[in-house]
């Protein structure tokens, strides 16, 4: 149930790569209202109908992008400690969605960029136009 979740946390703490050199509060706050804004709802959309299609598949792996892009965000400008609840609402989001993200997923619906190395991730995520990119 959590495969998916668990490798996205994961791959936030290796990755090494940081996104558009988020080095303000400001910057990070502008990401998680991205990620709200721009990510979540078309996932939230599929998972409402339960929809298994390349389409849903897509976009939960934007959101997986985009929610590892501010995971290295933060890591990389060391404010996590800023973002108690803006991370708790992620971490809440990505529990809350893994069923579904692991059922597109073993479909063969999403090619889930949490297991990608770091750099085939980023180019992956730059390629399907993920809102942030890690």
């Amino acid at each position: 149930m959590k495969k998916l979740i668990g490798a996205a946390l994961l791959m936030f703490a290796s990755t090494g790569a940081a996104p558009a050199q988020a080095e303000t509060s400001d910057d990070i706050y502008r990401y998680f209202d991205v990620m709200w804004k721009q990510a979540v709802p078309p996932v939230d959309a599929c998972e409402s109908g339960h929809r298994m299609t390349a389409t849903c598949g897509r976009a939960a792996d934007k959101l997986v992008c985009t929610a590892n892009a501010i995971y290295v965000a933060l890591e990389e400008s060391r404010l996590a400690d800023r973002f108690p609840r803006q991370l708790s609402g992620l971490k809440r989001l990505l529990s809350e969605k893994a069923d579904y993200l692991n059922d597109l997923h073993i479909d063969g619906h999403m090619r889930n960029p949490a297991r990608m190395k770091a750099f085939e991730m980023r180019d992956f995520c730059r390629n399907i136009g993920a809102p942030l990119v890690p």
